[in-house]
């Protein structure tokens, strides 16, 4: 029999395109204030849009804390 592993991870991707969160960012400001958007912003924006994703459609929102942000080339954010 051969040997089972020891875990078996799973994982869901979802691709956030930042120049549309930026614009939805920009979108939704006062038009009085000025500045470029900040990653801090964005990723505030993203981990919104991410308890919506990975919820279980019943309105319960999902805890984000374990999951891991990356950038295009699989940089930790």
């Amino acid at each position: 029999m051969s040997e089972l592993p020891k875990t078996i991870n799973v994982t869901r991707v979802i691709s956030y395109d930042v120049a549309k969160v930026v614009e939805n960012i920009l979108g939704d400001r006062d038009p009085s204030e000025t500045g470029d958007v900040t990653i801090g912003e964005v990723m505030e924006r993203v981990e919104s849009y991410c308890e919506d994703d990975f919820s279980c459609g019943w309105g319960h929102k999902n805890e984000i804390d374990d999951l891991i942000f990356t950038d295009q080339d699989g940089n930790e954010i």
